[in-house]
């Protein structure tokens, strides 16, 4: 697809997309092996701004936040951007509409949505200050194939407020069982989301090696549970 690199110092910076799309023509011709693996790659950048950008049907991983060179990838900020049906690349293991690693640090999305994305809507590795405000999330086919739709990991700190998780009912027993997991996270803060389709089930995970969380004013319906072990 696109991939903002720089192996070595100092960072790019200063980058910016509006109204572009990224990724094969459909989801079938992903799944026939077209179109990019990756949609858009950052490696070294700094004070990215994308704005009303698609990023959809790439065979793998719709947006990659990754440093691999000297520089982290810093200051990313998404306003009103989709990523959709990202994963379904032939032979491909995993494959999420985001996908920041660290060291990211200050990711922000602002509006726009990540639905239907084969293995995770997002993922979260050792990122500092992500944050999802007024976002859309959507797991709504029986062919993704995950338990959490945003999965954060030794991330220090996420916020997600004002956001929509939807479990659609054609998404079979066993999967999308978690709306939101933090595992060994810091200063994990959700709150003012609502939560769709998720009626008896587990919403939000966080577990015991996560610390300082506050999870409060949520949308939840009948049976919907929280699971927070954190200290």
């Amino acid at each position: 697809g696109v991939k903002i690199y720089n192996g070595g110092s100092p960072f790019i910076s200063r980058c910016w997309m509006r109204d572009v799309l990224i990724g094969a023509s459909s989801k079938a011709a992903a799944a026939a092996g077209l179109g990019p693996r990756d949609g858009l790659i950052l490696d070294g950048t700094g004070i990215f701004l994308a704005e009303k950008v698609t990023i959809a049907a790439n065979r793998r991983h719709g947006l990659v936040s990754d440093s691999t060179g000297v520089e982290p990838n810093t200051t990313l900020k998404f306003d009103m951007c989709s990523f959709v049906e990202n994963g379904f690349g032939p032979a491909e293991t995993e494959g999420f509409g985001i996908y920041l690693q660290g060291s990211t640090s200050i990711a922000e999305f602002n509006g726009g949505n990540s639905e239907a994305n084969k293995y995770g809507e997002a993922k979260l590795v050792s990122v500092n200050n992500a944050r999802f405000r007024d976002f859309d999330f959507e797991t709504t086919t029986a062919d993704q194939d995950f338990v959490v739709m945003v999965l954060a990991t030794t991330c220090n700190p996420v916020v997600i407020d004002n956001c929509n998780f939807l479990r659609g009912s054609s998404v079979t027993v066993g999967k999308a069982t978690f709306a939101i997991s933090a595992e060994s996270c810091g200063n994990v803060h959700v709150f003012s989301n609502r939560f769709g389709g998720w009626t008896n089930a587990g919403m939000i995970r966080l577990d015991n090696a996560s610390f300082r969380c506050h999870v409060h004013d949520n949308h939840l319906l009948t049976g919907a549970y929280i699971e927070d072990y954190s200290v």
